[in-house]
């Protein structure tokens, strides 16, 4: 859906709109990690206890990036899942049936 927005409203095409759209979600994700942490300080989950310097370790950087990037990966994959809608649940028309008519584009079935 908001590729299909982006594209129509800069008259982009659907890959370079989605990749705007990935590059939006990416973002959101991380400006959220911090949303997230004070939840879990709200929800009362517990600390985890660990210095000053162990939370500037490497390996404290290390884990803290890998959570990023499986956050990204998924909500990347979220991203995709309406690709796996069938058809009839679709909230959307195929673009065949868009109005190709008189437009000049030849669809495939």
């Amino acid at each position: 859906f908001f590729d299909s927005w982006l594209g129509a409203a800069f008259g982009i095409t659907t890959l370079a709109a989605a990749a705007l759209g990935n590059m939006v979600g990416d973002t959101a994700g991380i400006w959220l990690g911090g949303t997230v942490e004070a939840l879990a300080v709200r929800l009362g989950l517990p600390d985890p206890g660990m210095t000053r310097d162990q939370l500037r370790s490497a390996m404290a950087g290390m884990w803290k990036t890998a959570g990023s990037v499986c956050g990204i990966i998924l909500g990347c994959l979220l991203g995709c899942f309406p690709l796996f809608w069938p058809k009839e649940w679709r909230l959307w028309p195929e673009r065949s049936e868009e109005g190709a008519e008189g437009s000049g584009l030849v669809t495939q079935r």
